[in-house]
């Protein structure tokens, strides 16, 4: 077996989606291998099979499935060309499972995107991205108009 081109592959369900992709993307996230060795430890589904997959809870398939889109890109398509909700799914799932240099990819993309400012705080305060945070309190000290019910509501 070629130590480079002889890929082992993982079947995930996640929400009633299967996916079968090469184990190797997966095995660069110690996060989530920490989480894969676990299952198998306790003989849960090892994804060896779509008899035995390996389950994704609390990750919907749409996020899972922006995550590969960049982990996995398919030949002739544009990589990264997401939409703001693909984006938001892979700044949650790369922030998850430690895949840091997706997540700066993810946070970059969102940097560009226009979302108001308590979208944007809440966001860097969830996922840690404190120039988030200072652009969007700057932004809400500095506009003409006080916070609204609603946004006070949702900055708690």
């Amino acid at each position: 077996m070629d130590s480079e081109y002889y890929f082992t592959w993982i079947v995930f369900l996640v929400e009633d989606c299967y996916f079968n992709v090469p184990r190797i993307y997966f095995e660069q996230s110690e996060r989530f291998m920490n989480t894969y060795r676990q299952r198998l430890r306790s003989r849960v589904a090892d994804g060896t099979s779509l008899d035995c997959p390996f389950r994704l809870e609390n990750v919907s398939a749409a996020d899972f499935k922006a995550l590969l889109k960049l982990l996995i890109p398919l030949p002739g398509r544009e990589e990264g060309n997401l939409t703001k909700a693909e984006w938001l799914g892979v700044l949650k799932l790369s922030k998850k499972w430690d895949y840091m240099e997706i997540f700066d990819t993810a946070t970059n993309k969102l940097t560009k995107v226009k979302m108001d400012a308590v979208e944007r705080i809440l966001l860097g305060d969830e996922y840690g991205i404190p120039a988030w945070l200072v652009y969007a309190h700057a932004h809400l000290v500095v506009r003409k108009k006080y916070l609204s019910d609603d946004e006070g509501e949702r900055l708690g």
